[in-house]
């Protein structure tokens, strides 16, 4: 009896008590968080405007209007649309083709062409509805504008000729498969824990799979693997660079596995986090690599396109190696004055 009321009391004394109850309210709340959006109200979109027209900026201005979708940039001239895409800034590419007012005008039905960024599904949630209601809705709006303006003579059947009509596609991934993005991601992430090990089971699985498809030459991709290489090295080295002893060090990378896994575009977009998870997720080094694969993988394989995402690891690189020489200076100091203290007293 004795021993159990002194393991009650030494459990009721432990930190470990507290920790208990205080562990999973912190969970609930940065989950609750990150979370909070279950899904992306605004897919960032890109609008080709070849026409230049008054009819032409109306209709861009009733798509960024739509609360699916957000304008990020319009361009004059048509361009790639993989080049457009590249680096994760748009999920669709909008094509207004030349003579649109004009078409428009005469009653002639006009094709307008999306193209969507189908490497990550969960990133154009609403965008194909969405730009269906704005195609209806206006086509609705110019069919019953005619049939008043023109009565019931010829012209009166134009109003019944749908004005415009959208063609869509899906591109990089059109089948949908979330084969290649999350079965890479898991493997990221267990490279990430397991390096050597796991990086060994990558080319037989996906042989074994028969999945893989990689736009950008292999040998291309070395370069930014080991850039990535680099800077997560130096960023292990910063965070195990101040534990007392070896046994402290995996604890402190769960501060960077977790995130890495959740918020990098592994299962989820990260268009579909709040904007303060997307841009904690920039310090991650996990989160460029992701959007490497996906881009040299999936989209346009030239290195020279994805100059951000290499220059990010360039960036944390700088950072962390700053912050390591830093402490280096600060340990020196300590050891200087530990050292001058110790001086006088060795000659008396």
């Amino acid at each position: 009896m004795k021993s159990l009321i002194d393991e009650w009391k030494y459990v009721a004394g432990s930190k470990y008590l507290r920790l208990i109850f205080i562990g999973p309210l912190i969970a609930a709340i940065f989950f609750g968080l990150m979370f909070s959006k279950n899904q992306i109200s605004e897919s960032h979109v890109v609008v080709i405007d070849e026409d230049h027209s008054s009819y032409s900026r109306q209709l861009i201005s009733k798509i960024n209007a739509s609360p699916y979708m957000k304008v990020t940039n319009v361009y004059a001239s048509r361009l790639d649309p993989e080049t457009l895409l590249a680096n994760e800034q748009a999920v669709a590419v909008i094509t207004l083709p030349k003579e649109l007012e004009l078409r428009q005008q005469q009653g002639i039905s006009t094709n307008l062409g999306i193209l969507m960024d189908n490497t990550m599904p969960s990133g154009l949630t609403g965008i194909r509805t969405a730009i269906q209601e704005v195609i209806q809705t206006e086509n609705m709006t110019l069919s019953m504008t005619r049939l008043i303006q023109k009565g019931m003579d010829a012209e009166t059947s134009k109003g019944f000729v749908p004005p415009l009509s959208l063609q869509q596609r899906m591109l990089f991934n059109p089948t949908t498969s979330y084969v290649g993005f999350m079965v890479l991601g898991f493997v990221n992430i267990v490279v990430l824990m397991i390096t050597t090990s796991a990086a060994g089971s990558i080319v037989p699985r996906l042989r074994q799979e028969g999945g893989m498809r990689f736009e950008a030459e292999p040998y291309l991709f070395i370069i930014p693997l080991f850039v990535y290489a680099f800077a997560l090295s130096l960023m292990g080295l910063l965070i195990g660079y101040t534990a007392k002893d070896v046994s402290k060090v995996n604890l402190r990378t769960n501060f960077v596995l977790y995130p890495s896994f959740l918020a990098t575009g592994i299962q989820l977009s990260p268009l579909a986090f709040p904007e303060f998870f997307q841009i904690s997720a920039w310090a991650l080094p996990m989160n460029w690599l992701n959007r490497l694969i996906r881009g040299m993988a999936y989209r346009d394989g030239a290195l020279t396109v994805y100059s951000q995402e290499l220059g990010a690891l360039l960036i944390i690189i700088g950072v962390v190696s700053l912050f390591i020489g830093l402490l280096v200076l600060r340990e020196a100091k300590k050891l200087d004055v530990q050292l001058s203290k110790s001086v006088p007293a060795s000659v008396i």
